[in-house]
């Protein structure tokens, strides 16, 4: 049994890890696109889709927005009460 607790819990490290990856990639597509990069060039370079730059930015900046949210309101627990 301790093999399937084990092989869970790599497999949760393993979704946190590519949700903060996915985090990062928008961010640089976000950053590329301020400084006036087109959708569709970056879309080319990563041989994806003009919607898949489009979602990647746009988690991204959901993302950001829900952490400025939370920083302006001062709940700095909000985390550990959704998990608790």
């Amino acid at each position: 049994m301790a093999d399937v607790v084990a092989a869970r819990d790599a497999y949760l490290d393993a979704r946190k890890l590519v949700a903060q990856r996915r985090l990062e990639l928008g961010h640089a597509i976000r950053t590329a696109r301020l400084q006036e990069i087109e959708q569709g060039v970056i879309a080319k370079e990563l041989g994806l889709t003009r919607e898949q730059i489009r979602r990647y930015q746009t988690e991204y900046e959901r993302e950001l927005a829900r952490l400025q949210r939370r920083a302006a309101s001062g709940d700095i627990f909000e985390d550990v009460r959704e998990t608790a």
